[in-house]
């Protein structure tokens, strides 16, 4: 047996396009990879070359790389075969279809050297091929050096294939093989209740291909039911045990990292066709509601990774409220889950796209966004001479953004039309809010948007016979003199 410094293991299934980029990724590392490497290439029953591509290299190679064959049974259980014949003192498990740096495994050998005492280093992740740049979690390797997850528990390590461990911290764990995808970061996070810190590493960075014909397990995995209740249960439930167990507790790190990872899930545009009995459907729920037991408010609240708006929809996941307060007097409204506010209406904008005169009508387009249904919101032009004016509701282009099957955003698209039945006159719209025996009218502030045709603050003509202005939330629609409409016939 020889003593590598690294054991690199890859399970390989239908890669023959990428594998050999991903090899040479590794035979090319400047540690010299005859001296250091141990590199496992695991063919998980591949059907097209993949095979015959790893059994080439391993006869370049015998001293260094090691080929093994099983029947399809997924990357978690030819990861699993490969750890059986790990020689290395650290172990990595790179996709097929990936590649390193070619520094890498040096950078990862001197940090380990700096810090003898550290068992898990990550290097951050880059993408290529369809999609390129950063990974949205790289602002951790801003620093090199070593995280304590108690004081940064907002760091999150969920990609193993990016990360170096031990294998002494290693060996005593195996990845779920009864879950679709997850399996990498539930076993990472597993050893990282134990060991509580990792190191972080700027130097290098690991290559994730993002495939043109979005074929990878990620992508696919997406479509199937296991992606939805099943990693629940198999994943998030076994890693708030395995923490109860050993801390006591949930602690915030495993709280922000589910939080997280269940991203997916929440935003998936899947949810509506996934589940075909009630019985499944329930399941869900009871296993997201046990989930959402663990999580904290103020873990909600404080993520980096999620806007408002979804932020509001995992606090209502939480709570399981949703009413609304208003205060007529001050024509303000709340919708609120328990006492945080999802969203308050009063401050929220009504845009408008155009306006136009058709028809001896002054007409608007334009549009209002809220967490209320549409049908409980009408938008009116409140006239200085008393009248009113209410919008009609554009079905066709508005649109209501959807999580988990509930509808929780409402983009309100309207026409308003107001007759020219006066020379001169000004007004102001509002959203007239009546729901639940509860009625108010709430003053917006109103914003065009840059496809209007008239700038704020400035007359401006809308035809030969009427000018406009927008001031200060008000329009002001003018009547020209006939001389300035004969003048204006001729310029």
């Amino acid at each position: 047996m020889k003593d590598f410094k690294f054991s690199i293991i890859t399970a390989i299934y239908n890669s023959e396009r990428y594998l050999e980029e991903s090899i040479e990724s590794v035979i090319s590392q400047d540690i010299g990879f005859e001296d250091n490497v141990q590199l496992i290439l695991v063919d998980d029953g591949s059907t097209d070359k993949s095979r015959d591509i790893a059994i080439g290299y391993g006869n370049k190679y015998p001293n260094n790389i090691l080929v093994l064959t099983k029947k399809n049974g997924g990357v978690a259980s030819a990861r699993n075969l490969g750890l059986k014949h790990v020689e290395g003192k650290h172990v990595n498990f790179m996709d097929s279809d990936d590649k390193l740096s070619p520094n890498t495994l040096t950078a990862v050998e001197e940090f380990f050297k700096k810090h003898p005492d550290v068992k898990v280093a990550s290097i951050p992740l880059k993408f290529f091929d369809k999609r390129e740049g950063d990974h949205y979690l790289n602002y951790k390797f801003e620093n090199e050096g070593i995280i304590d997850l108690d004081e940064k528990y907002d760091y999150p390590q969920l990609h193993i294939s990016s990360s170096f461990i031990e294998f002494d911290a290693l060996k005593d764990y195996e990845f779920n093989t009864s879950l679709i995808n997850g399996s990498d970061s539930e076993l990472l996070t597993r050893i990282l209740i134990d060991l509580n810190r990792y190191g972080v590493i700027n130097s290098t960075c690991y290559h994730y291909r993002k495939r043109q014909d979005e074929s990878s397990i990620m992508d696919t995995a997406k479509t199937s039911k296991r992606f939805f209740t099943e990693k629940m249960r198999l994943y998030y439930k076994n890693i708030i045990n395995e923490c109860i167990e050993k801390k006591g507790f949930v602690t915030p790190y495993i709280q922000y990292l589910i939080l997280l990872d269940i991203g997916g899930i929440i935003k998936s545009p899947y949810f509506d066709d996934i589940f075909n009995a009630k019985e499944e459907i329930n399941e869900f729920w009871q296993c997201l509601d046990d989930i959402f037991s663990y999580i904290d408010i103020d873990i909600i609240l404080n993520h980096r990774y999620y806007n408002h708006d979804v932020k509001m929809f995992l606090v209502f996941l939480k709570t399981k409220e949703f009413h609304t307060q208003i205060n007529p007097k001050k024509h303000k409204l709340w919708l609120k889950s328990n006492d945080i506010a999802i969203n308050r209406m009063h401050k929220h904008n009504i845009y408008i796209k155009s306006i136009d005169i058709e028809n001896k009508n002054l007409v608007l387009n334009g549009y209002f966004s809220s967490n209320c249904k549409t049908e409980a919101i009408r938008i009116t032009a409140v006239l200085n001479n008393g009248e009113n004016y209410s919008a009609q509701y554009l079905e066709k282009e508005s649109y209501i953004k959807r999580y988990l099957g509930i509808n929780w955003k409402f983009k309100y698209h309207f026409r308003l039309e107001i007759p020219l039945n006066f020379n001169d006159f000004k007004f102001e719209l509002i959203v007239e809010y009546s729901e639940d025996d509860k009625y108010i009218d709430v003053f917006n502030d109103t914003v065009l948007k840059e496809t209007c045709n008239i700038p704020s603050e400035n007359d401006t003509a809308l035809n030969n016979t009427y000018n406009i202005t927008f001031d200060n939330n008000e329009f002001h629609l003018i009547k020209k003199s006939l001389k300035s409409r004969v003048k204006s016939l001729f310029q």
